[in-house]
């Protein structure tokens, strides 16, 4: 990985707030290091997986955030629980937003994560 080119990557794994990416099929694609601890799964087991099983939160399925951002072009905020990988529900609040290429087209969408407290 040259220098500026892997500065994308050292950006997402330096935020303090939880960061996670998907493609069009809601498949992670990349995940930082306060989301690996937020959820319990390391950035390699959370890679191609459906975000759903990783985040296993209160929105998954018609309430999605990231699939709402990426069928829009607002960011959307919302609160919601997830249950991380040893059953602790965690209060976060999501904001997400879809990515795109220069030229305007879909590649996916990311969250972040902030104010995670386990209840």
């Amino acid at each position: 990985m040259s220098e500026i080119s892997a500065w994308p990557h050292f950006i997402i794994q330096s935020v303090p707030d939880g960061i996670i990416t998907v493609d069009g099929q809601m498949c992670i694609t990349d995940l930082n290091r306060a989301a690996e601890n937020l959820t319990g799964y390391s950035r390699a087991e959370a890679l191609g997986q459906y975000c759903g099983k990783i985040l296993q939160s209160s929105l998954c399925g018609k309430e999605c955030p990231l699939k709402m951002a990426m069928n829009g072009d607002e960011v959307v905020a919302r609160e919601a629980v997830l249950r991380n990988r040893q059953g602790q529900r965690i209060e976060v609040s999501l904001a997400a937003a879809a990515l795109r290429d220069d030229q305007g087209i879909l590649l996916g969408g990311g969250g972040e994560l902030s104010g995670h407290r386990p209840f």
